[in-house]
This record gives C-alpha cells, structure tokens and sequence, in this order.
C-alpha cells in the first residue's frame, strides 16, 4: 500500500497580482495577438482531434489543449531569432512561434486577414501531423 508523507518545499513562492493599471499599461497589439495565437492553437487541436475520431490521421495524436496559454505566453517574449524546442506535444507551440512571426508590422488580429505565411504555416503543420507530402 502506498504511504503518503508530507513534505515542505525548499523554495520561496510569489504570488502574482495585477491590476487594471497593470492591464492598461501592456501593449493592445501583443494582447491581441495573444487571443488570436489562443484561438488558432486550439481550434488546430480541436480541429486534429476530430480529423483523428474520422480516422483521417493515422499513428497517435497527442493534443496540447489547456497547454495553449503557456505557449503563447512564453513566445510572446521571443524574438524572431530565438529558437524553441518542444516535445510531441508542441503544434501550440509551433503555431505560436510562427504566427508572431509572420505578423507583419501593424498587424491588426481584429481587423487583417491572416497572412499568406500565416495561412501556410498553418496548413504545413496539419499536412506534417497527417502524414502529407505537404508537411
């Protein structure tokens, strides 16, 4: 039987506040773009689930939904440059890293469509997790 014992962490916690100030100081178009990377990240994986229930994806598919905030999140703060790594659980982060990317200067997510790039890298993404020559 297994034997639960309690144990105290070693490190010091934070709690983390913010306020309207806080919220009317960030930047409207990193926020949007932020909502729109949520979007995107699980609409694609809602979208992967179903494609995989028709059986149109064959071999495991492993969804990254509830994980999209913490993607989009960390990207936010890369440049271009930067470069990430994920495990097979990383379209959101994928989707993430490309879309900041290929938003072009002024990018409105509430009024643009999304880019060509957008839109393929988008479409790559789902032909790779399909087994495509298009991925």
């Amino acid at each position: 039987m297994a034997v639960f014992k309690d144990i105290k962490a070693c490190f010091d916690w934070k709690r983390v506040t913010v306020t309207d100030d806080d919220w009317k100081k960030e930047d409207k178009r990193s926020l949007s773009m932020m909502l729109l990377c949520l979007f995107i990240a699980r609409t694609f994986e809602e979208n992967v689930l179903h494609l995989k229930h028709a059986g149109l994806i064959h071999g495991p598919v492993h969804s990254s939904i509830g994980q999209e905030a913490v993607a989009v999140g960390a990207v936010s703060a890369l440049s271009a440059a930067d470069l990430i790594s994920g495990t097979h659980r990383a379209h959101h982060q994928y989707l993430a890293k490309t879309l900041f990317f290929h938003a072009p200067e002024g990018f409105d997510p509430f009024a643009d469509e999304l880019t060509a790039d957008m839109r393929q890298a988008v479409t790559e993404l789902l032909a790779e997790i399909m087994g495509l020559a298009a991925g």
